[in-house]
């Protein structure tokens, strides 16, 4: 059994929907990070404003490089990738983003 104590919530809009969805973002270790994503429930029979899971995302410090080529000697920049820190919540903006076009 293992408690993870390192938990950040987000709350995130659109650009065209103000509707809030809640990101957990739980550090399993320096180069994992899972994000539980809760939505409000929609369906009449829920109480009004509860939530539900509706995703979860993993993101790995592995995938970041590979999509920023990071360590890649054939790649010229110019300008700097965001840090693994603000990529996690890029990846929650992109994901709050695609609900409204589902």
């Amino acid at each position: 059994m293992m408690i993870f104590s390192e938990v950040e919530t987000h709350y995130i809009n659109s650009n065209t929907d103000s509707r809030l969805v809640r990101y957990d973002v739980i550090r399993i270790d320096d180069d994992t990070f899972v994000v539980n994503v809760f939505d409000v429930q929609q369906r009449s029979a829920s109480p009004s404003g509860s939530f539900t899971n509706s995703a979860t995302l993993k993101i790995t410090r592995d995938d970041y490089e590979s999509e920023n080529n990071i360590g890649s000697s054939s790649v010229v920049r110019n300008r700097m990738p965001t840090t693994f820190q603000n990529h996690i919540l890029v990846k929650c903006q992109q994901h709050r983003d695609s609900l409204d076009h589902a």
